[in-house]
C-alpha cells in the first residue's frame, strides 16, 4: 500500500504506553456497543409505536419527512469538526489521558451552539413562512418545531466523537443513548395523557436533550476550558468532512424526501416504518465500527499496511455475516413485524430493497470511513455527491411509474454504485482490495433474492431458505475472524518511543 496523504498528524512529546491488545479493545467496544443496542432497540420500536398511536399516517408522514430534513442540516451546525476531532484526537494515544484536546473541543462546542441556534432559527423562519405552517397536519409547522433538535443533536456528536477517539467507547456510545428512555417516557406520557402533536415535540425535543445533559455531568469542571482554537489545516479539514456528511445525509434521506415531495403522507409514512427497520441490517457493522474507526488512524500513524488490511477484512466479513441473518429474517417475517406499528403491511417490498441496499453496504466495508481516516475526504466528497446526483435522477424516473418501490430501488442501485466507486478508488490509490470476489458473489446472490421476493417473483419462504445458505456460508469467516481478534495487536512504534 502506499501512504496515505492527509492532513499532517500532530506527535505527542511524551512516552506513550503500549494501547489494549486487539481483543480487548473489541472485546470492550462491542460489548458497549451491544448493550447500548440491546437498550435502543425495543425503545426504538416502542416510540415508532407510540407515535403511530399519537400521529395519524399522514401526520407520522410530515413528521418522517420533517426529521429527514432537520437530520440533513445538523453537518452544517458541527461545521464537519466532529470529524475532524475524531480524526484528530485517534492519532494521540490513549495513555495521554482521556480529556486530552479538551480545549479544543471547547472550542467546537462553543461555535456548534452558536452555529446550531442561528440554522434552527433560520429553518423556523423559512418553515412558518410556508401555507400550512399553521397546520399540526402541515410540513411547516413540523419544520419550525423539530429544527431546535439542530443544536442539541451538534453538541452530542461532537462530544461523542471526542470519546471515541480517545477509546473511551463505551462512554461514547451510551450516553448519546440516554435520549433513548427519555423520549419514550415522554411519548408515553403524551400518549395518556396529552396525545398531540405538540406533546410528540416535546417528547422529542427532551429526549435530545438529555445527552446534553449527562455530558454536562461526566466531564469534569475546566475540562474544556479554556477554549483552543483548532488549527486553520483542521477547520478545513472539518469543512470538508461537512459537505461529506451533507452528501452522505442527502445519500441517506433523499429517498424519503423526494416520496415526500412526490407522492402522499400515507406512502412517505410506509417509507419511514421500513426504513427505520431495515437499518438493522448494519447492525455486525455498528458493532465493530466504533472500535475501528479510531483504530484505523492509529494504523495510517503506524504506517502499518497489512495490520490495516488485516482488520479491514475481519470487520467486513462479521458485518455481512449480520447482515445476511437479519434480511433472511425480514423476508420470513417482515410483513407481520410491519403490522405491529399499524397500516404498515404494504411496506414489505421496500423493507426487501432496502435491506439489499444495507447488504450492499455492509458487504463492502467500512470503505467510507477508510478515506475519511485517512485524510482523503476530497475523494470521499467527490463519489458520495455523485451517487447523490444518481439517487435523485434514479428517484426521478422510477418514483412517478413505481412509487415508493422506485425509490427503493433508486437507493439500492445509488449504494452499489457509490460502494464500487470508492472501493475502486481505494484499490488504486492504496491497493487495498475492500470486498473479494467470493463476497461480491455472495452480495449478488443475496440481493438478486431479495429483488425477486420484493416484486412477488419468489414466494419469501425459499427466498429466505436460499438466504439462510448464504448466511451460513459466512460462518467459517467469523470463525476465523474470532481466532484472529485473540492475536496480538500489530507491533508499530509510537511518536514517542
Amino acid at each position: 500500500m502506499v501512504p496515505p496523504c492527509g492532513i499532517r498528524p500532530h506527535s505527542p512529546s511524551v512516552t506513550m504506553s503500549p494501547e489494549p491488545t486487539k481483543s480487548r479493545a473489541y472485546l470492550t467496544g462491542a460489548s458497549a456497543v451491544l448493550m447500548a443496542k440491546l437498550c435502543a432497540l425495543p425503545m426504538g420500536f416502542a416510540s415508532l409505536w407510540l407515535l403511530n398511536q399519537i400521529l395519524s399516517k399522514e401526520q407520522f408522514g410530515a413528521y418522517a419527512f420533517a426529521m429527514a430534513t432537520v437530520s440533513m442540516l445538523i453537518p452544517i451546525g458541527t461545521v464537519g469538526l466532529d470529524g475532524a476531532a475524531l480524526y484528530r484526537h485517534s492519532r494521540t494515544e490513549p495513555a495521554a489521558g482521556r480529556f486530552a484536546g479538551g480545549q479544543y473541543v471547547g472550542w467546537v462546542v462553543r461555535r456548534v451552539v452558536i452555529l446550531g441556534i442561528t440554522i434552527s432559527l433560520t429553518l423556523a423562519l423559512g418553515a412558518l413562512a410556508l401555507p400550512d405552517s399553521s397546520d399540526p397536519l402541515g410540513l411547516g409547522w413540523w419544520l419550525a418545531a423539530l429544527g431546535l433538535l439542530i443544536p442539541l443533536a451538534g453538541i452530542d456528536r461532537v462530544l461523542s466523537a471526542w470519546q471515541q477517539a480517545r477509546g473511551l467507547v463505551r462512554r461514547a456510545l451510551l450516553v448519546p443513548r440516554t435520549a433513548d428512555p427519555a423520549k419514550l417516557f415522554m411519548l408515553a406520557i403524551a400518549w395518556i395523557a396529552f396525545p398531540s402533536q405538540i406533546g410528540v415535540v416535546v417528547a422529542v425535543l427532551l429526549g435530545a436533550a438529555t445527552p446534553v445533559v449527562v455530558w454536562r455531568l461526566l466531564i469534569p469542571q475546566g475540562a474544556l476550558r479554556p477554549p483552543k482554537k483548532p488549527s486553520s489545516e483542521d477547520l478545513r479539514y472539518g469543512e470538508k468532512l461537512m459537505l461529506v456528511n451533507l452528501a452522505h445525509g442527502g445519500v441517506s434521506r433523499l429517498d424519503l424526501l423526494m416520496i415526500g415531495l412526490m407522492t402522499n403522507g400515507g406512502l412517505t409514512a410506509e417509507y419511514a416504518v421500513a426504513s427505520q427497520i431495515a437499518v438493522l441490517t448494519t447492525f455486525g457493522a455498528q458493532l465493530v465500527g466504533p472500535v475501528f474507526v479510531p483504530r484505523m488512524g492509529r494504523y495510517f500513524e503506524r504506517s502499518d499496511w497489512e495490520g490495516l488490511r488485516v482488520e479491514y477484512e475481519q470487520n467486513r466479513m462479521l458485518a455481512l455475516f449480520f447482515a445476511l441473518g437479519v434480511v433472511a429474517f425480514f423476508v420470513l417475517v417482515g410483513r407481520p413485524l410491519l403490522s405491529v406499528f399499524g397500516d404498515y403491511s404494504g411496506a414489505f417490498p421496500i423493507l426487501l430493497l432496502l435491506g439489499a441496499a444495507y447488504v450492499i453496504q455492509t458487504g463492502f466495508g467500512a470503505n467510507t470511513r477508510y478515506l475519511i481516516m485517512s485524510g482523503r475526504a476530497n475523494w470521499m466528497l467527490a463519489s458520495t455527491i455523485l451517487t447523490l446526483v444518481s439517487i435523485g435522477g434514479l428517484n426521478v424516473l422510477l418514483i412517478p411509474r413505481f412509487g415508493s418501490l422506485g425509490a427503493a430501488a433508486g437507493t439500492a442501485l445509488g449504494v452499489a454504485g457509490v460502494n464500487a466507486l470508492i472501493s475502486l478508488i481505494i484499490w488504486r490509490i492504496d491497493r487495498l482490495s475492500t470486498v473479494s470476489v467470493g463476497a461480491l458473489a455472495v452480495l449478488a446472490g443475496a440481493c438478486g433474492l431479495l429483488v425477486l421476493a420484493a416484486v412477488g417473483w419468489l414466494n419469501p419462504i425459499p427466498a429466505g431458505l436460499g438466504l439462510g445458505l448464504l448466511w451460513l456460508s459466512t460462518t467459517p469467516a467469523v470463525y476465523a475472524i474470532s481466532v484472529r481478534l485473540v492475536a496480538p495487536t500489530p507491533q508499530g512504534t509510537s511518536d514517542g518511543e
